[in-house]
């Protein structure tokens, strides 16, 4: 059953084909889905170290892993 749902999606996916064919729209296109998973990664990276200073402020050097209360 081809909806306008489906054509739409259809019409998508070969726009989305067309523009990974060329090498520019390629190149644009990875690194689109590159910059977002690096800052997802940094900003996991980001909140590991706020929650790490933190956790060692409040163990007063007690061990990092926070086994130990």
């Amino acid at each position: 059953m081809a909806g306008p749902n489906n054509l739409f999606f259809l019409f998508f996916y070969c726009l989305v084909i067309e523009m990974a064919k060329s090498a520019r729209g390629k190149l644009m296109f990875f690194r689109k889905i590159f910059n977002s998973l690096y800052f997802k990664v940094l900003q996991a990276k980001i909140f590991n170290n706020f929650a790490n200073q933190a956790r060692n402020s409040t163990l007063h050097g007690f061990g990092r892993t926070g086994l130990t209360r």
